[in-house]
């Protein structure tokens, strides 16, 4: 409940910002200021709205709900898609056609479908952080969408239709409040692009590129049979970053804990790592299983990224241990 208070706080505070960004484009110096907080508040914002897609913020799952759509009011981020798209990334981790967060396609996904190819081009490229993200959503949400409006007679489709449009709206009344409140000092084009839009692309850069190193040169398309365990440990990474970083990143870095905890609340996943460390070298040993464990960012894109070829072509964990000598 206190976290969640705090993420109501920093929303509200996010929005007072927006609106002080605005109103500031006169004072270079206050205005970068502004434009710094408003990129950490966001980052934060986008870990709250994280924690309520895996309900993990409330018990109830209505709390999860209304505090998810308004963060996702703000951000504009449909709550109820979101929410499906993620959790099926969880579901399906690393498997072809069906993880909805894939970051490192294989050369057959791109032979396959001419987005993926294109995808694949981008994630190489200095425009990934800024393009990836939404353009990978949107290909999701486009599947989605067609599929459930085919079937809108049916009962579970006009449920997800509707929760869409719902949170749209949400966000349309949003939008629309804050410029009915401060039309007489501020242009809502002004407004939304220097006080949100800016910062907030800015924002999400910072997350991609703290989020990408988490699922990319991985085991490709581990078998759908494996356990849901086993799987987790072919696609995912951990981190043991810095303290300033697990605060800005709300703890992403331990990745592998929260997939294999995911309605665990974010600021536990570190002492979950410590503990379970042993536990995980073992299983991981046992299983023959690769264990990603790394101890900076940093040296991952130095010592691994950079060599990455556009396609992923670990099979297994011999072929993993040879693209990551230090893990």
């Amino acid at each position: 409940m206190k976290e969640s208070l705090i993420s109501l706080f920093l929303l509200i505070l996010s929005t007072f910002t927006t609106y002080e960004i605005s109103i500031s484009l006169h004072s270079p110096l206050f205005l970068a200021l502004l434009m710094v907080f408003q990129v950490i508040l966001i980052i934060q914002l986008v870990l709250a709205f994280h924690d309520c897609l895996h309900l993990a913020s409330f018990k109830s799952k209505r709390a999860n709900a209304l505090l998810g759509r308004l963060i996702g009011a703000f951000g504009m981020w449909p709550y109820h898609f979101l929410q499906e798209s993620h959790l099926t990334h969880h579901r399906k981790t690393g498997l072809e056609n069906e993880d909805t967060e894939i970051l490192h396609f294989t050369e057959s996904m791109a032979k396959k479908s001419w987005i993926v190819a294109i995808l694949s081009r981008i994630a190489r490229s200095p425009l990934a952080p800024i393009l990836f993200t939404p353009l990978i959503q949107a290909k999701f949400f486009s599947r989605w969408f067609s599929s459930h409006a085919k079937n809108w007679k049916d009962h579970h489709s006009q449920q997800k239709l509707l929760r869409y449009f719902l949170d749209s709206a949400c966000m349309v009344i949003f939008w629309y409040g804050l410029h009915l409140l401060t039309q007489q000092r501020v242009n809502f084009s002004t407004l939304f692009f220097f006080g949100y839009l800016t910062p907030g692309v800015i924002a999400m850069g910072v997350v991609y590129l703290f989020a990408n190193p988490l699922h990319t040169q991985m085991v490709s398309v581990p078998g759908p049979d494996l356990g849901m365990k086993n799987r987790v440990f072919y696609t995912s990474r951990t981190f043991d970053s810095n303290a300033l970083i697990r605060i800005l990143i709300g703890n992403l870095n331990y990745h592998i804990e929260h997939h294999l905890n995911p309605t665990t609340s974010r600021w536990e996943l570190r002492e979950i790592s410590l503990r379970e460390r042993s536990a995980y070298q073992e299983f991981a040993k046992r299983e023959n299983l690769p264990y990603a464990l790394h101890s900076s960012y940093l040296s991952w894109y130095l010592k691994i990224h950079l060599k990455a070829p556009r396609f992923n072509v670990i099979q297994n964990t011999d072929d993993w241990k040879k693209v990551n000598p230090a893990c």
